[in-house]
């Protein structure tokens, strides 16, 4: 007799009595077919040495004395036929003791341990009083409960793995009887014993300890429900946050698909799609099999074309039975399995509506414990995972972003691969992000180009504007001083006066550095307040009436030829950002590069190109050629579109195109304190100096800045790198992007930089209706 839980107390006084299944034996005596009640005399002989058990009695070890008699008085009940199948037993009050259990049963109790005692999950004394309370109701007050707590039992099998069984109790040879203790409810009581279903106290006060006693057998049969089990475990699992990233939660899901699929030896893995290449979901212990060992790793490392199609393409799983027995391939997937002794196999896309998010991998060192089955038993189960590794991979995604956006600020998307791999090393690490630093990110043997297109005049046109507006305040105010003084001279006026004359002519001559704020302190320190006092008491003063409608209440100056100018720079500057921005997603389409743009007076911008800067894609010249063509172009369309631009401006501003080359390549580094790429490298700081000083260049013995409007200038240092350019003008020409004629200019020396020859060439302002260049040749869009 196998012991279960041990009551601590109940309302019940348990009995055991077998007077029902006596009176089934002795009416089978009576019956007329000759077989059955020889049958029933002979069970009955058999036992009839032992009339303790024709009586309620409570000592159970009368059970293990008259073992033999038990299993005879209750041989109908369990059938010799049904032994290996049935999952039975006799209970002994409300599972306080298991007799009489069939074979399998039996077999399942030996194969958890001679220590282990079965208990219902998640049943408490408590619970058990209270549900024995509600058998109470309904055998002895006939009051009519649905519903009750689910029996599961959790019992390990010889390996160890938990097995879920859920059992069905049969009171039908039980008995409620009453004693001198049991209370007669009423129907108030009732009603408020079922109205207070949780009040443990007030079930005790109406119903207290051993009041009544039951008298009989209950019949326990349990069902084995280990795989619904699991998978609603495994449901539960998936649905959390951490469900792919705690060790806890990948061993329970490894644990739950152990039973769903009943291979106790089986190990599972997941793998991430990120930026091209597949990440290893690991955690210490988890290590998957396909990519144990690595952090990340490009398909061809893992996959022939025909499984990374099947998977990734077709979306379909595959799997291998038994590994060895497979003929030898050359399968990068079957070599990096049995390194890992995997001989059964399993392996999933893990998808995001149509899209492939990574794979999920089932594997046993055990032969033919998977097999083409599986596929079936995984259909509804692959979803969920799908969404948990979706789930995981937005919360590391948005991790990386933080990382990057706190040490990096923003990043080009050409490289956005390589500041990920540099943040996921940082989060992987465990550390807090303010103690540790990202590693350097370098890139290395790039080509740059470098073009601006500078406002000309823009120093100019911006001192003129402020020189006109400083002179009308002035003059402005100079009048407000003269009419206050036809009604009330004073001295000091004419000495205010004096003073804003004495400006003026600073304006008119030459506005000198730090002029402006001079004059404008003069105007806030001096001006301001007189003309508050003046405020107070001349309301007719119509001077300051004009003077105060035109000065910006904000700034307390004229602010009129300075906006004009200023919206006419921010006009180019925008126009010139929105279009190289546009020419740039074609650009990249064809093949990734570095892009960056400043604004200043004009625009200005850097591109590198180059293998370490191409992740996935083979690099040659020809990119190199094709990005510096599209450069050309796009300068040339920029500032056909400026030149267009021109008539609505309010200051005639123009732009100034230019074109460094450089053929050398150079290694560009990502400076963590400015949150920018720079040059990296003595040798290499030539290069930046050049682009700093070279829109000031002029011709030497021409004193003539080789910057113009209307012109392109292309800066070189090498006969290779002129001849290039000058086979490319001779394309352009054929496009009619530039009229024919090239100068070949030799530079003054640049500090810093000697040597420096320039092209320019005139640009064609006509060629609206010329053909275009083919946009997918150049990866650039037309201007029409």
């Amino acid at each position: 007799m196998k012991a279960t839980t041990t009551v601590k107390e109940s309302p019940l006084a348990f009995k055991v009595s077998f007077e029902k299944i006596f009176d089934y034996w002795d009416q089978r005596v009576k019956s007329d077919q000759q077989q059955v009640a020889s049958r029933a005399k002979d069970i009955l002989q058999r036992i009839s040495h032992a009339p303790e058990l024709r009586k309620p009695f409570a000592d159970l070890n009368l059970l293990d004395k008259y073992a033999v008699e038990v299993e005879l008085l209750l041989s109908d009940l369990f059938s010799d036929l049904l032994q290996q199948n049935e999952i039975r037993a006799i209970s002994v009050g409300l599972n306080e003791r298991f007799f009489n259990e069939t074979t399998r049963f039996s077999a399942i109790l030996k194969a958890a341990g001679d220590d282990f005692i079965p208990r219902v999950r998640g049943i408490s004394d408590d619970d058990l009083y209270l549900m024995t309370c509600t058998i109470i109701l309904q055998k002895g007050f006939g009051v009519n409960i649905t519903g009750g707590l689910p029996q599961l039992l959790d019992i390990p099998d010889h390996n160890g793995i938990l097995k879920t069984y859920r059992g069905f109790f049969n009171a039908d040879f039980m008995e409620l009887v009453t004693t001198e203790k049991s209370p007669k409810l009423t129907q108030e009581q009732i009603a408020k014993l079922l109205d207070n279903a949780d009040d443990l106290t007030l079930w005790k006060q109406l119903i207290p300890p051993n009041s009544f006693e039951m008298h009989g057998f209950g019949i326990m049969t349990l069902f084995d429900i280990s795989a619904d089990d699991a998978i609603s475990t495994l449901k539960d699992i998936l649905i959390r946050k951490d469900a792919l990233v705690t060790k806890e939660s990948l061993a329970s899901i490894q644990h739950s698909l152990r039973r769903i699929l009943r291979v106790d030896d089986l190990k599972v893995g997941f793998g991430a799609i990120t930026d091209g290449e597949f990440y290893n979901v690991r955690i210490e212990g988890f290590d998957g099999m396909l990519m144990a060992g690595q952090q990340s790793c490009g398909k061809d490392a893992m996959f022939c074309k025909r499984s990374f199609d099947t998977l990734f393409q077709d979306l379909a799983p595959i799997t291998f039975s038994d590994i060895e027995a497979l003929p030898a391939v050359e399968s990068p997937l079957l070599k990096r399995l049995v390194t890992q002794n995997v001989e059964s196999y399993f392996i999933t896309p893990l998808n995001f509506g149509e899209t492939p998010i990574g794979f999920m991998e089932i594997g046993s060192p055990t032969s033919n414990s998977l097999n083409s089955t599986i596929k079936k038993r995984m259909q509804d189960l692959v979803p969920l995972f799908s969404t948990a590794l979706k789930r995981s991979l937005d919360e590391y995604h948005n991790t990386i972003d933080a990382i990057i956006k706190e040490k990096c600020t923003s990043i080009h998307p050409s490289v956005e691969w390589r500041f990920r791999q540099a943040a996921g090393k940082v989060m992987k690490s465990g550390k807090e992000r303010s103690e540790i630093d990202m590693e350097e990110i370098v890139f290395q043997q790039v080509i740059p180009l470098y073009g601006q297109l500078d406002i000309r005049g823009s120093s100019r046109y911006r001192n003129e504007s402020i020189k006109a507006d400083l002179s009308a305040q002035l003059n402005m105010a100079k009048q407000v001083l003269q009419e206050a003084s036809a009604t009330n001279r004073l001295l000091a006026y004419d000495q205010l006066m004096h003073i804003i004359d004495k400006n003026l002519y600073r304006i008119n001559d030459t506005l000198g550095a730090g002029d402006e704020a001079s004059i404008l302190n003069f105007i806030h320190s001096e001006l301001d307040p007189v003309f508050e006092y003046l405020d107070s008491f001349e309301s007719s003063n119509k001077a300051l009436v004009k003077y105060r409608k035109r000065v910006d209440p904000a700034l307390g100056m004229v602010y009129e030829k300075r906006k004009q100018y200023e919206a006419a720079v921010t006009q180019i500057n925008d126009l010139v950002g929105v279009q190289l921005e546009h020419a740039q997603q074609d650009a990249q389409a064809v093949f990734p590069h570095y892009f960056e743009k400043y604004k200043t007076d004009g625009v200005e911008f850097n591109l590198y190109i180059g293998q370490s800067l191409a992740r996935h894609l083979k690099y040659h010249p020809i990119h190199l050629k094709n990005l510096r063509l599209w450069q050309l172009v796009t300068m040339c369309d920029v500032d056909l579109q400026v030149k267009r631009l021109k008539k609505n401006l309010a200051v005639p501003l123009e732009v100034a195109p230019l074109i460094l080359v450089q053929d050398n390549p150079l290694d560009i580094k990502f400076r963590m304190d400015e949150k920018q790429f720079d040059v990296d490298g003595a040798y290499n700081v030539r290069y930046e100096i050049i682009k700093k000083r070279i829109d000031k260049a002029k011709i030497k013995d021409a004193n003539e800045r080789l910057t113009q409007p209307g012109k392109l200038a292309i800066v070189y240092s090498t006969n290779q790198e002129r001849n290039e350019y000058l086979e490319f003008f001779d394309f352009l020409i054929s496009k009619s992007y530039i009229l024919p004629e090239t100068e070949d200019l030799l530079l003054e020396e640049l500090d810093g930089a000697s040597g420096l020859r320039a092209l320019r060439v005139t640009l064609n302002y006509e060629r609206n209706t010329i053909e275009k260049i083919d946009s997918k040749a150049t990866g650039r869009t037309a201007v029409s």
